[in-house]
């Protein structure tokens, strides 16, 4: 079973029970990130998604922890955790979920609270809400995740589809919803990531001005 496979049984399992999840989650600032959040009111679960326990898994969880309420892991059953493993799990108060043989999800080992988590994770999906699950699914090995730049880079990518007779980067700034705070910035940036295909187009110069096509 894949990761992609084993997080969709445990977002049916969470979302039957009225929980909000969020998916590939990044924060402002950091592109790592978590597989799955689940939120109910205020209280925010982390839990991070692998086919085996093992010590990756392990440290996502570690550097997981300050940021949210509860942080677990999730993985298919198994027969026996070494003393190592289940020290530090314990000590470090991560939680352990599992797919059992049976096919049910079951707690193994219950997370600690933390108490006042940092906030970037935390406001990261507040600020952004639905928009996180709408560019990659837990578990993708396809590297999809939400970040702001992403959103201004597809809103920009779609501007180009309806505009085949192309466009300045004055009307991109015009007419494009992005994530920058001043214009100024907004201009330079976006410039550059067109002029050197991280946001992917076709140029072309038309007497003094520059144009951008859409390339795909």
């Amino acid at each position: 079973m894949t990761e992609q496979e084993l997080s969709k049984k445990l977002i049916e399992y969470y979302t039957r029970d009225g929980f909000d999840i969020y998916q590939e989650v990044a924060s402002k600032g950091s592109n790592r990130r978590t597989d799955l959040v689940v939120v109910s009111g205020i209280i925010y679960h982390g839990i991070e998604v692998k086919k085996c326990l093992n010590e990756h898994v392990l440290e996502q969880a570690y550097i997981n922890k300050p940021y949210y309420h509860y942080t677990s892991i999730f993985v298919p059953s198994y027969k026996k955790l070494s003393i190592v493993k289940r020290d530090f799990i314990k000590n470090k108060g991560i939680g352990v979920i599992v797919l059992s043989r049976s096919n049910r999800i079951e707690t193994r080992i219950l997370p600690e609270l933390n108490r006042k988590p940092l906030q970037r994770k935390i406001k990261f999906i507040k600020e952004h809400g639905n928009k996180i699950n709408d560019y990659g699914n837990a578990g993708n090995n396809e590297g999809r995740y939400y970040t702001p730049f992403q959103e201004t880079k597809n809103n920009i990518i779609h501007f180009l589809k309806i505009n085949p007779d192309g466009v300045t980067i004055k009307e991109i700034i015009s007419n494009v919803d992005n994530h920058y705070n001043k214009e100024a910035t907004a201009k330079s940036c976006l410039k550059r990531y067109l002029n050197d295909g991280i946001i992917p187009c076709r140029i072309e110069k038309c007497g003094k001005q520059i144009r951008y096509f859409y390339s795909g």
